[in-house]
């Protein structure tokens, strides 16, 4: 039950968080994007390829919401030309997350 509220919980503040980008602040990652962001910008500068950067964690700790901050992140935004969402919920699959991202384009 706790699990399924938690969810629920997270679930509503990513929404917010896509909503009200600018307006709604999220504890404790700020840090966290700010690193992801320079070393992104970066390396895009450096390299012609594309470029992956994972985030791993345990579920619950907020990835999502760190990869909604690092996407909405007006100096990703501006750098990047094409940007892509794709969320894969259910067991990763890389034939799925290709569909994903061929039907996001």
């Amino acid at each position: 039950m706790v699990d399924s509220v938690l969810r629920i919980v997270l679930e509503n503040l990513n929404s917010l968080i896509q909503k009200e980008q600018g307006r709604f602040s999220v504890f404790g990652r700020e840090e966290d994007k700010d690193k992801i962001v320079d070393f992104m910008v970066c390396a895009a500068s450096h390299y012609e390829n594309l470029l992956v950067y994972p985030i791993v964690v345990l579920g619950g700790h907020g990835k999502t919401t760190l990869a909604q901050l690092i996407y909405n992140d007006e100096r990703v935004v501006n750098h990047f030309e094409i940007r892509i969402w794709v969320c894969i919920l259910e067991g990763f699959s890389l034939k799925r997350m290709i569909r994903a991202i061929i039907r996001a384009t």
